[in-house]
């Protein structure tokens, strides 16, 4: 037989209420950006599973952003040292390219290949993001 244990909280998160996790009403839960359209169970993105409103747990949003800075950061260097180069003597080059990546993904004649256009754009942020790292 199962037993249930209450944990009581100092002070809980008011948005959970102590519970660490809530319900979403999109599948995109505390990740943002597109999802269904259901209920969704999924960490607290206030205490981030701890039940405390003044001891969260680490921040999953800040985590995966600071991934995101690091990984792309790699992924530029990477690209950078193929050349030879360092990344910052070939950061103007690179928002040149994004510029041209723009004019692109707006020209009216037809496309060089299906999803063209939204190979560019993709591209041109990709280009352009982290340039005050």
């Amino acid at each position: 037989m199962a037993h249930i244990i209450e944990v009581r909280r100092e002070d809980p998160c008011p948005r959970c209420n102590g519970q660490g996790s809530i319900y979403y009403s999109s599948t995109a839960t505390w990740r943002g950006g597109m999802g269904g359209a259901s209920m969704t169970h999924d960490v607290c993105d206030i205490c981030w599973g701890s039940g405390e409103q003044h001891d969260p747990w680490t921040d999953l949003r800040k985590l995966r952003d600071e991934e995101t800075t690091r990984v792309n950061r790699a992924s530029k260097e990477l690209f950078a040292s193929s050349m030879g180069q360092g990344l910052t003597v070939l950061q103007p080059a690179l928002l040149a390219l994004a510029d041209v990546m723009d004019r692109e993904a707006r020209r009216r004649k037809p496309p060089v290949a299906y999803g063209w256009d939204k190979v560019c754009v993709l591209l041109a942020k990709w280009l352009r993001r982290g340039r005050e790292e």
